[in-house]
């Protein structure tokens, strides 16, 4: 006669696909990190790049934006240096593990990154413009608040609703 373990903790089921995603999560989450933050040649890219971005945009929509020596930019009484934490790489990071940790073909996984991960950029380098709007046309507690507040909630909502939305639109979509 086979011998039942007993369950230390009975009401706690546990669900082998939820402990994966969680792992595989995990997995792919600290492998990006040590990729994209541990290395400062690529901190450095995304600095340059979102810098660059974001002035480039500020022109296009009628503020006067001059990028600085390094990842500073000034605008009309007010300078917004960019740093690793404002390029979104975290975001797309975040994004792109729960995207590789979630059971599709590598395909879905592929498309889902190629589309989501521009889409995050896109995002983030709106709201470094809104926030060039906000620091300056009103005081600087409303800038820190929408900085470190509002907008880190949204990026997490965001980053939620384009995974959900690639697999309802990707993974989950029929073929005919």
């Amino acid at each position: 006669m086979k011998k039942k373990k007993k369950n230390k903790f009975p009401n706690i089921r546990v669900n082998k696909n939820v402990l994966k995603f969680v792992g595989l999560l995990l997995l792919y989450s600290i492998t990006m990190i040590i990729f994209f933050i541990g290395i400062d040649k690529n901190q450095e890219f995304f600095i340059g790049l979102t810098a660059k971005t974001t002035s480039f945009v500020l022109n296009l929509v009628g503020i006067n934006a001059v990028l600085g020596e390094g990842s500073t930019i000034f605008l009309s009484g007010l300078s917004l240096e960019i740093i690793f934490e404002c390029t979104g790489v975290l975001s797309m990071i975040a994004y792109s593990a729960c995207v590789l940790a979630y059971p599709a073909t590598w395909k879905k996984r592929a498309a889902g990154i190629l589309l989501g991960v521009p889409g995050l950029f896109i995002i983030n380098i709106a709201r470094l413009v809104f926030l060039a709007f906000i620091g300056i046309y009103y005081s600087a507690e409303v800038f820190e608040y929408m900085h470190g507040y509002l907008w880190h909630i949204t990026l997490v909502i965001f980053v939620v609703l384009i995974w959900l939305l690639w697999i309802e639109k990707v993974v989950q979509k029929e073929t005919i």
